[in-house]
C-alpha cells in the first residue's frame, strides 16, 4: 500500500511538470482502461450494454471515454493535495453532460446562434432590395452557420468539428470586415464594392485551404483572426466618431466595436473552468449574445437611414 501510494506520488509530480494527458500517470491509467474495456481496435467497446446511450449517438469511442475517465482520475488525486489542475490535450478539464463535452461553451453558442436566427428573420421581413439588407442578411447566414458549428464543436471535440470550426470562426470575421466596407464605400460605386468583395473572397478561401490541410499553426491562425477582427473594429470607430454627430445610431454601433476587444480579453484570460463548466472561453460566448442584439439594432436602424436616404435620392 505504502509503495503504491508512492508511485502515485511520483507520477502526480511528473504531472505538475507537464501537461495532463502526457503524465505517466494518466497514461498508465488509459493503458489499463483499454486493456480492460476496449477492443484491439481501442474504438469498441467489450461491454457495449453498459455504455450509456448518450455516448453512443455521440459516438465516443472506448479510447475517447477512457481518456475522459482518467482525466478525472488524475484531477482527483492533484486536487485531494491542493496541487494545480493541469490541462488536457490543450484543455481543460469540464463535465460531460450527456456527453457533451463543454456543455456552458455549448450552451452559450447555442444562445449567440438564437440572436442571428431571431434577427435574420426580422431582415428577411424588411421591405426593399437594397444592397446593405442583401449583405446583412448574408451576414446573418455566415453567422447562423459558424455558431452551428461552434456547438457542434463544443459538443465532441473531434478533428473534424475542430477543423470547421475554426473556417467558420475566420468566415464571420472575414465576413464582417466585407460588410464594414461595404457599409463605408455605400454611395462609392459598385465596381468599388465588387473590388472589395473578390478580395475577401480570395483572402477568405485561401485561408480555408491552408485550415482544410489539418496541419496549420494555431498562432497564425489566431493571429489573423485577430488582426482582421481589430480592422474592422478599428474601421467602424472612425467612421463611427467622423459621423455620430450626424447619425444618432451609430452609438450602439460604437458600444458595439468597442466592448467587443473588450469581452475578447475573455480569451486571453486562462483559468480552470468554475465548477468544472465554465471557463474563460465560455464566457466570451456569453458575453458576445447582448453585444449581437446591440449591433443587429443598430443594424435595422442603419438599413431604415438608407432606406430613406435612397428614396430622397430619387427625387
Amino acid at each position: 500500500m505504502l509503495l503504491n501510494s508512492f508511485i502515485i506520488l511520483i507520477y502526480i509530480n511528473v504531472c505538475l511538470a507537464s501537461t495532463g494527458d502526457l503524465s505517466p500517470f494518466f497514461q498508465k491509467c488509459v493503458d489499463r482502461c483499454l486493456f480492460s474495456n476496449c477492443t484491439k481496435d481501442d474504438i469498441g467497446y467489450k461491454y457495449p450494454r453498459i455504455v450509456p446511450l448518450s455516448l453512443k449517438l455521440l459516438r465516443w469511442t472506448c479510447k475517447d471515454n477512457c481518456n475522459y475517465e482518467c482525466m478525472w482520475g488524475t484531477v482527483d488525486a492533484l486536487v485531494s493535495r491542493n496541487w494545480d489542475v493541469p490541462q488536457f490535450h490543450g484543455k481543460w478539464p469540464f463535465v460531460r453532460i450527456f456527453g457533451i463535452q463543454e456543455p456552458a461553451s455549448t450552451l452559450f453558442s447555442l444562445m449567440n446562434l438564437a440572436v442571428h436566427c431571431r434577427y435574420f428573420y426580422y431582415l428577411i421581413h424588411l421591405n426593399g432590395d437594397q444592397t446593405m439588407v442583401r449583405f446583412w442578411k448574408m451576414n446573418s447566414i455566415v453567422n447562423i452557420h459558424g455558431w452551428i458549428w461552434s456547438c457542434i464543436f463544443h459538443t465532441r471535440d473531434v478533428r473534424l468539428t475542430e477543423i470547421m470550426d475554426y473556417i467558420c470562426a475566420f468566415s464571420i470575421v472575414s465576413f464582417s470586415l466585407l460588410c464594414a466596407l461595404i457599409r463605408l464605400s455605400y454611395w462609392k460605386t459598385r465596381k468599388i464594392k465588387c473590388i472589395f468583395t473578390i478580395i475577401m473572397l480570395i483572402v477568405f478561401l485561401n485561408h480555408t485551404a491552408y485550415l482544410a490541410t489539418g496541419l496549420f499553426d494555431y498562432s497564425y491562425n489566431m493571429f489573423l483572426n485577430v488582426f482582421v477582427g481589430g480592422l474592422t473594429c478599428v474601421l467602424w470607430i472612425i467612421w463611427c466618431l467622423k459621423n455620430i454627430h450626424k447619425y444618432k445610431h451609430l452609438r450602439k454601433c460604437l458600444i458595439f466595436v468597442t466592448l467587443m476587444p473588450a469581452v475578447t480579453a475573455f480569451e486571453i484570460l486562462d483559468f480552470p473552468p468554475i465548477w468544472w463548466l465554465i471557463d474563460a472561453h465560455s464566457l466570451w460566448h456569453l458575453a458576445t449574445v447582448p453585444l449581437n442584439i446591440v449591433f443587429y439594432n443598430f443594424i435595422i436602424e442603419d438599413i431604415r437611414y438608407l432606406q430613406k436616404e435612397d428614396v430622397i435620392k430619387k427625387l
